[in-house]
């Protein structure tokens, strides 16, 4: 029986991490471990927990805030289980989660090194992805590539020594680095569809990534470069491709700047983008560029 650790990372999140906490103790995988990963607090989260879970879990600090990424890498290297997945500390996971993909290691299915199963949101009553993919059926980086719901940070659980060899966070994305980490990781591995939803991502922050526009713009087109400066993935994916995942990252920005009013910033790019055929939905934002002349003076005032 393969033995598993989920991995929190959480920042300023007391007591919400509470809920998370609690969704991995109550796993019917009795062999399951809990590592929260507290990325320099300052609500006081580490005395907060232990003093409600004492050993029932397993607590790592970081000295300063290094990011979600930097701590999920750090609860991996701690760990000592076979196997590790990943948990945000606002989102809660459904009691047979682990149970459900863990299957697959422990009937050695194909040398199983990567299970998944897709999060919902409350909104929904059944994913909609469940009715496309049956039990035991792979996920290809084309259907990922289609659509990112198939799999995110909740979703996947995956062999250490495998996450540790080809896997690992790029530390240095602060905006869509479990895509970029995926993206590698289905280059080279197979992901078995475990048939079921396995969590619910809960919105308790009202703080989306999509409208972190300061992170957004911090980060510009450094996850399309990151793609790009990969050779085997550059080769897989093709040009088509990486040409798409340019343009989705300077439009990201572009939408960005627009709303959080850098209109001279968003004009320059925007010319720069057309320039470069970066740009997919030239309408809208054209209509954008010409708003933004008004905008700005308005802004001004």
């Amino acid at each position: 029986m393969k033995s598993v650790t989920v991995i929190i990372p959480t920042y300023n999140r007391w007591p919400v991490v509470c809920s998370s906490i609690d969704s991995v103790l109550k796993q019917s995988y009795q062999n399951t471990e809990c590592i929260v990963v507290d990325d320099c607090s300052s609500d006081k989260t580490v005395s907060h927990l232990k003093s409600k879970y004492g050993k029932q879990i397993k607590i790592v600090s970081t000295p300063t805030n290094k990011g979600q990424s930097h701590c999920r890498n750090l609860g991996a290297e701690v760990s000592k289980s076979d196997c590790i997945c990943f948990l945000d500390s606002d989102d809660i996971l459904k009691h047979d989660a682990i149970e459900k993909r863990i299957s697959f290691f422990n009937e050695d299915k194909d040398n199983t090194l990567v299970s998944f199963g897709v999060m919902r949101t409350s909104e929904m009553k059944q994913h909609p992805l469940l009715r496309r993919k049956k039990l035991g059926e792979g996920l290809t980086l084309t259907e990922y590539l289609d659509n990112h719901s198939w799999c995110n940070n909740n979703g996947f659980l995956i062999d250490r020594e495998t996450f540790l060899r080809d896997g690992r966070y790029n530390e240095k994305l602060r905006n869509k680095e479990d895509v970029e980490l995926l993206l590698r990781l289905l280059n080279r591995h197979t992901f078995y569809f475990c048939g079921s939803d396995i969590g619910e991502v809960r919105n308790v922050s009202n703080n989306r990534a999509r409208n972190d526009y300061e992170k957004i713009i911090s980060q510009s087109t450094l996850f399309s470069e990151t793609i790009v400066d990969n050779s085997q993935l550059k080769k897989t994916l093709g040009k088509d491709i990486i040409h798409r995942i340019i343009c989705t990252d300077i439009e990201e920005e572009l939408r960005a700047r627009y709303k959080l009013g850098n209109y001279k910033e968003y004009r320059t790019l925007y010319k720069r983008a057309v320039k470069d055929n970066y740009i997919n939905n030239r309408k809208r934002f054209l209509k954008r560029y010409l708003v933004s002349f008004i905008k700005g003076l308005t802004h001004k005032k």
